[in-house]
């Protein structure tokens, strides 16, 4: 039987989480400007986040 669909991407673990819609839609349309899906483009923000030294971070804080 021939499976369909993609390719596995081998072992993930699942995160659940919600973004201001101003962000989720900026990583909407960078996903598809890329050819890329939205879980592999923040996949790829998060790898690039934690491989840059805590001094060097920028973190963008909404005001309450």
């Amino acid at each position: 039987m021939t499976r369909i669909g993609r390719p596995s991407k081998g072992e993930r673990t699942r995160f659940q989480t919600k973004v201001p819609t101003v962000l989720g839609d900026q990583v909407r349309q960078h996903a598809t400007a890329t050819g890329q899906t939205v879980s592999d483009v923040l996949a790829a923000a998060v790898a690039a986040y934690l491989s840059t030294p805590p001094e060097h971070r920028e973190v963008h804080e909404q005001a309450a």
